[in-house]
């Protein structure tokens, strides 16, 4: 080690001697990189789990950046995800006597790959829309039978997040890592944003989605003040950073109920809202008043703090107007851009109702399962109603997992599983007029809640063990005598 780092510091000295200042970065760069990966490397050897905790971990913080690709569909969260997977499954192995899959997930999904494998098995010839599209709209084309893909992908966001990080997850400190983990992963997709709104950085382009620098959303006027644009953070769609951000909320006013804690994630929760804002979405308005009303009728104790953030939240937009800095989208201004965007919703919805009644049993595969702007419609035109009460079985049974786990008396955990609780019912509301089911962020608070659910399914039986160690045993001893 004392000679390379003689060598190194030798080729550094050099590269600064004749001026090469770029091959210097380049160097220092390597070394970093490769005592990295000598790090890791040491981890995996020393303490696999640890690893592919971390694995995960780093899964999760990026999750929401679905416009940071490596290649093609393959998002950076993806590659994460699939070198933690081997570790999940060697947690499952270890603790396979110790947990066993609620029965509401084994059967919704059942039903799932059920809707799954019949378009698979019995393909349709040709789907047609019914539906008079406006030119401008999307319509849909022949298709011959289900995207088995698409079915797949669902089942992995769904189920296979969550179960991943159930068997990663040994303490509850990590619980409280990956709620830190996906709440800052939020937060930098937000701030990016933000700042690309402010000082027109244009981090989103250089970062981001590709698809921006053809001008996607307005991006061409990125930190113009007044211009009709829509930001993404580093997300692939506006609405995508206007869920994750909603999502985020609820977590980040979960923690805000002491003093020093507001004074630590106030800053936090503002860039949020800005970039919720930023992103020109209707629906992340209207999930934060449902957020605010879910914390006031499940947490009363919570209705002060709650009026009062939000009170600072009204006085910040107001003290920008007055500034000369409107945060508030161009887009919300225009009477115009309200009917066409209720329009679209609206054919988006009749299209998918005519599927669905085109086909009420089976569906006609999950390749429509984007259309409609409604959850639940868009499951019944994918798969029918085996798809429908399948994916509801899954997510209810997440929720109820989620307000039995946020009464457990865990250190400050209490909080986050109500945040992480709130997150996840708020995605659900926003189903309703929303198409996302597919993106892995949506199901990482019912991950938390799965693997906070095992950890107290894990002390129970502990504590239940223990008691029957230590109860007295009135054994009777007979001497037998031949």
């Amino acid at each position: 080690m004392e000679i390379l780092g003689f060598s190194v510091a030798l080729l550094c000295g050099v590269l600064v001697g004749i001026g090469r200042l770029d091959v210097l970065l380049w160097v220092l760069l390597g070394v970093v990189v490769l005592g990295v990966i000598a790090w890791a490397f040491q981890v995996v050897v020393a303490s696999p789990r640890t690893a592919g905790f971390w694995l995960f971990g780093v899964a999760v913080f990026c999750v929401t950046w679905s416009g940071v690709r490596v290649s093609g569909g393959a998002t950076l969260s993806d590659v994460f995800l699939l070198l933690s997977t081997p570790f999940a499954i060697a947690g499952f192995l270890d603790r396979f006597t110790s947990f066993r899959l609620p029965w509401w997930l084994l059967s919704g999904a059942g039903l799932l790959a059920l809707a799954i494998f019949i378009h698979e098995v019995l393909p349709q010839s040709e789907v047609l829309t019914p539906v008079q599209q406006a030119p401008a709209m999307f319509s849909f084309q022949d298709a011959s039978g289900s995207s088995l893909s698409m079915g797949i992908r669902l089942l992995v966001a769904l189920i296979g997040v969550p179960l991943v990080a159930t068997f990663l997850v040994r303490d509850w400190g990590q619980i409280r890592v990956l709620a830190n983990l996906w709440i800052f992963g939020i937060f930098v997709s937000c701030l990016v944003a933000v700042l690309d709104f402010s000082f027109g950085t244009g981090l989103q382009v250089s970062l981001g989605s590709s698809d921006l620098s053809q001008g996607a959303f307005g991006a061409n006027n990125y930190g113009v003040s007044g211009a009709d644009v829509r930001y993404v953070g580093l997300t692939f769609h506006p609405v995508a950073l206007s869920i994750s951000s909603s999502m985020a909320v609820p977590l980040v006013l979960s923690r805000m109920f002491s003093l020093r804690k507001a004074a630590l994630y106030l800053p936090v929760l503002l860039v949020i809202l800005g970039a919720s804002l930023l992103s020109g979405s209707r629906t992340s308005i209207l999930l934060f008043f449902v957020t605010a009303a879910i914390f006031l009728v499940w947490k009363t104790s919570y209705a002060k703090p709650l009026v009062l953030w939000i009170g600072i939240f009204i006085l910040v937009l107001f003290v920008l107007k007055y500034g000369g800095v409107s945060v508030v989208p161009e887009r919300f201004l225009k009477p115009g851009e309200f009917i066409a965007s209720n329009q679209a919703r609206v054919d988006n919805f009749g299209e998918g109702m005519s599927l669905f009644l085109s086909s009420p049993v089976i569906g006609h595969g999950f390749e429509y399962a984007r259309q409609a702007h409604n959850i639940a419609l868009q499951l019944l035109a994918s798969g029918g109603f085996a798809a429908l009460i399948g994916y509801y079985l899954v997510t209810l049974g997440y929720l109820r997992e989620g307000i039995r786990v946020s009464q457990l008396k865990v250190r400050e955990l209490g909080l986050d599983l109500v945040g992480v609780t709130v997150a996840f019912a708020v995605f659900l509301i926003a189903g309703v007029v929303s198409n996302t089911i597919f993106e892995r962020y949506l199901y990482v608070p019912a991950g938390i809640i799965m693997a906070a659910a095992m950890l107290s399914r894990e002390a129970r039986m502990k504590r239940r063990l223990s008691r029957t160690q230590n109860r007295p045993r009135n054994d009777v001893h007979l001497d037998r005598t031949d």
